[in-house]
């Protein structure tokens, strides 16, 4: 299977993880309404870290001593996406024609005097400079602004071991849209339900998404602010591991946040502000002569805004 078909397939089972929850209260929830040939444009900028903390061991005469390191880098790319109705059908799922382009890098960093952390930040930069070029997206929008017809086309590759999460996240979460909930927009009316899914070679994945409409201050327009949190957890073989034995396996843990201000005139989105990471904790086992075992953590994140542009 292609990389996009794979993408394709993975992203299926995200959108059953984190999808809209059941319609609660007799209210109608705020759908978008679209005009064929309308045009939008907004200014987009991520920001991804990818970081390494874990303690090396030195032995000295009969003493065991734990010396804590940190390998890490950032770095950022912010472009111009245009977005455009191409069309409509009957029940309201719209044609997107999403144009990108004014591609700029920008803070890329890495710890000083650390070859490691240097060789993170070449990665990074590398990586973003690939997708830095103009392109042309298509895709669907329905109602509930809910995507579908994406591709691997539409989101920087992060070469993420699988299963992909973040990467996937990040494939809705740079598009210019907020997901809109089934339910009714109540100011202060928070929400929370369970998710789960198959995402291998995690095992044992529970989920949590939460939500709560916000009061907006959005430049005086009819706005309110959306903000939806989600959390995976479970358990995941050692980076590097493949199948690793029990002993062997890790915690695994994405966590997601997003503020978006959406127009209560027609759903659309104003402006956001986005984040999200997935970490992988795992401590190999006793050393002798520690009290505890020495801890790893290999953590990817990502921080995503959003704003239209008059």
């Amino acid at each position: 299977m292609s990389s996009a078909g794979t993408l394709r397939t993975a992203l299926a089972v995200l959108c059953a993880v984190m999808g809209p929850a059941a319609t609660g209260g007799q209210e109608k929830p705020l759908e978008r309404s679209f005009a064929s040939g309308a045009s939008s444009g907004f200014r987009i900028q991520l920001t991804v870290h990818t970081e390494v903390r874990g303690e090396e061991t030195e032995k000295i005469g009969a003493k065991t001593y734990v010396k804590p390191f940190v390998h890490a880098a950032e770095a950022g790319l912010s472009w111009t996406a245009s977005r455009r109705v191409i069309s409509m059908d009957a029940a309201g799922l719209a044609e997107i024609e999403e144009t990108l382009g004014s591609f700029e890098e920008f803070g890329a960093d890495a710890l000083a005097g650390d070859p490691d952390s240097a060789k993170l930040l070449a990665a990074l930069r590398e990586m973003l400079s690939g997708w830095k070029k103009d392109s042309v997206l298509r895709y669907r929008e329905a109602r509930n602004a809910q995507l579908s017809g994406l591709n691997a086309e539409g989101v920087p590759p992060l070469g993420e071991e699988k299963p992909v999460v973040l990467t996937l996240w990040l494939l809705r979460a740079l598009r210019p849209v907020a997901a809109l909930p089934t339910k009714p927009v109540r100011i202060g009316e928070r929400w929370e339900e369970p998710r789960s899914a198959n995402l291998p070679p995690w095992e044992g994945v529970k989920g949590l998404e939460s939500g709560e409409w916000l009061e907006a201050g959005a430049g005086g327009q009819l706005a309110a602010t959306l903000q939806v949190v989600q959390q995976i957890r479970g358990s995941a073989p050692r980076p590097g591991a493949g199948d690793a034995s029990p002993q062997e396996r890790a915690e695994a843990t994405f966590f997601a946040e997003s503020l978006a201000d959406v127009s209560l005139l027609d759903g659309s989105l104003i402006s956001a502000t986005r984040s999200a990471s997935r970490e992988i904790l795992w401590t190999p086992g006793p050393v002798e002569g520690l009290p505890d075992p020495p801890q790893f953590r290999a953590k990817l994140s990502a921080t995503v805004t959003i704003r239209r542009l008059p």
